[in-house]
């Protein structure tokens, strides 16, 4: 019997990620058409180039562009309107950044 090597191909990256719960057998992902990606130098650069020294993401706004493939327009600034008071720890939450477009994620926060 012939050994699929798209099927190794996901059995190993299934392997690195060692998964818990739900989980998609590497037949079904090789269905979907999907593809490991085994050419990362590139994005390896882009990461070890917006982290510091300690593996922190020193400029957010540029990993997010950089690494991540976002265009400038999908991470802004937030306004007034996104904080929330905390009143039992006096205190105000507010967002460094905002997606714009993102807010059916959070509609139930209020």
């Amino acid at each position: 019997m012939a050994i699929d090597p798209e099927i190794t191909r996901h059995k190993e990256w299934l392997g690195f990620l060692q998964p818990v719960g739900l989980v998609v057998s590497p037949p079904a992902l090789v269905k979907a058409q999907a593809v490991v990606n085994r050419n990362i130098v590139d994005l390896q650069q882009s990461l070890l180039a917006a982290v510091d020294e300690d593996g922190y993401i020193a400029d957010f706004p540029a990993f997010v562009v950089n690494v991540l493939s976002w265009a400038d327009s999908d991470l802004v600034k937030p306004s007034l309107e996104y904080e929330i008071a905390l009143t039992d720890y006096s205190e105000i939450l507010a967002p460094t950044y905002i997606v714009p477009g993102a807010s059916h994620f959070c509609k139930n926060i209020r």
